[in-house]
């Protein structure tokens, strides 16, 4: 079983624990590490709208969290790296670089 959520109730990581539990006796948290800003950012490049007052709410959570004293077989935190900042735009009527650079 695979979970993509924030993450940031504990109850809801409780019952993910409870149910998967039943099933597996293995089960492995990959937490995703990111700065408020960095969350935000990525939230705005996929599209999704959070309400500030969301957020906030889930970054006290996140502050609160302490998954070791949580009974997962492990825990694994990846550090988001910062998104790159928008590409300009190329004009349709400009050859791409990298194909005229290429030859193509």
């Amino acid at each position: 079983m695979i979970v993509v959520r924030p993450f940031t109730s504990a109850w809801l990581r409780r019952a993910v624990l409870r149910r998967a539990r039943r099933q597996h006796t293995a089960v492995h948290l990959v937490v995703v590490d990111a700065t408020p800003a960095q969350a935000r950012q990525a939230q705005r490049a996929r599209g999704r709208t959070v309400r500030e007052r969301a957020m906030r709410r889930h970054e006290r959570r996140w502050a609160r969290a302490d998954f070791a004293r949580e009974p997962w077989t492990t825990v694994t935190r990846v550090r988001r790296p910062a998104l790159e900042p928008p590409r300009a735009s190329v004009s349709s009527t400009e050859p791409d670089a990298a194909v005229a650079a290429s030859g193509g």
